[in-house]
């Protein structure tokens, strides 16, 4: 309650939502993406940019990596392929190696 816009608060508690089965899952990773984009637009980064390579090996980008990847599977467990394919074409763009498959 303290720090709601913690990022891996937010996506362990995505964890625990979805094997309780309830439906703001999805919705902790939008926000942890949310928050996410907005601390790199701070730092001057903007996530779409064609230059911008975050690998997988600092902590920090970790994050970024595994919050990517949950929400490309929440996207597709929609039914929204397009923007799943987007994604991950992205999440490749980052970090050519594709460190989490």
């Amino acid at each position: 309650r303290l720090h709601p816009f913690h990022i891996d608060a937010l996506l362990i508690y995505s964890d625990y939502l979805r094997m309780h089965s309830v439906g703001d899952a999805a919705e902790m990773v939008e926000l942890a993406m949310l928050c996410l984009e907005r601390v790199l637009l701070k730092e001057g980064l903007y996530l779409w940019s064609p230059s911008l390579q975050l690998p997988y090996a600092p902590g920090a980008n970790r994050t970024l990596h595994l919050a990517l990847l949950r929400h490309l599977q929440y996207l597709t467990r929609r039914g929204c392929y397009r923007t799943a394919l987007e994604l991950s074409k992205l999440a490749l763009r980052l970090d050519p190696s594709d460190p989490v498959g």
